[in-house]
């Protein structure tokens, strides 16, 4: 654990020199905060046999408290986010929904006693894959309702799960047109992204740059090889190997930075990620 700290603060370090100030500029506590939903099925329309009333479901429901929010209202919280790699990302039966890496249309609304209307959080993207295809049209959306004004205290975004059973309603519905899935969620808990998942989610976000044009296909290729083996690393217990992996992403990703082949503020949004990767890694 010495030797894979040691790396760590060595890449770390160097990779804040030599990314020209591009060190993580958001604090620990504003990372990305993950909480797993879990119910079951109410009902379903257009669905395969897998999927029927009281069938289990599970969400992810991938946030960041330092969203800003796009509302002045004091009890109108509005959250926009265009970055890949938070959404909902659900399971049911045979099938996955989830929010569109590509092109994330995600918001989270927060309404404290806004207009005197009682309380509600919702979230919802717009943007989704069903079983990995993109859906035309559509949503996900995530939905708690309290009409008496009590359960919520802010229109800030939770950094905790919150408590189910200070709301009268809540629901999870899924539509892409031929499919309507609608759910009672019954869990709402804290959910700590592995090492893996945070690499896999971080290789999504990789792929999302060269769908949108702001970085070549040959240029994320040898970026996505080494995070493709980092996390086989970490699969097999290899931190040490896992940690160099990661350096030496941050190491290329200065050359690409250095060589105009990609923006400083997208090789920013990446290499903050690496660094709570690692940071989480070497405690």
């Amino acid at each position: 654990m010495k030797t894979i700290r040691s790396l760590a603060r060595l890449f770390l370090t160097v990779a804040a020199i030599a990314l020209g100030g591009l060190a993580p500029a958001r604090p620990a506590s504003a990372a990305p905060v993950t909480f797993l939903l879990q119910g079951e099925v109410t009902f379903a329309d257009g669905t395969d046999a897998s999927v029927a009333a009281g069938t289990p479901i599970t969400v992810k429901l991938v946030t960041d408290p330092a969203i800003p929010d796009g509302n002045q209202d004091a009890t109108y919280g509005s959250y926009t986010y265009s970055t890949p790699g938070y959404g909902i990302f659900a399971e049911v039966g045979n099938n996955t929904f989830e929010s569109n890496p590509a092109s994330p249309f995600f918001g989270v609304t927060v309404l404290n006693g806004y207009n005197s209307g009682g309380d509600r959080y919702t979230a919802e993207t717009s943007h989704l894959l069903e079983n990995g295809a993109p859906v035309d049209q559509g949503f996900l959306q995530f939905s708690l309702r309290d009409p008496s004004g009590t359960a919520l205290h802010s229109d800030h975004q939770p950094t905790e799960p919150l408590t189910l059973e200070d709301f009268s309603e809540g629901e999870f519905i899924i539509h892409t047109g031929n499919v309507t899935i609608i759910a009672t969620i019954t869990e709402m808990l804290p959910y700590d992204l592995t090492p893996q998942e945070e690499v896999q989610q971080l290789s999504g976000r990789l792929q999302s740059l060269v769908d949108q044009g702001l970085l070549s296909s040959r240029s994320a290729k040898p970026l996505t090889t080494m995070l493709e083996v980092a996390g086989d690393r970490l699969q097999d217990g290899q931190l040490d190997s896992a940690v160099n992996l990661l350096g030496a992403f941050l190491n290329r990703l200065e050359a690409l930075v250095n060589a105009g082949k990609i923006s400083a503020a997208a090789a920013r949004s990446l290499a903050e990620d690496v660094f709570v990767i690692i940071e989480g890694l070497t405690g």
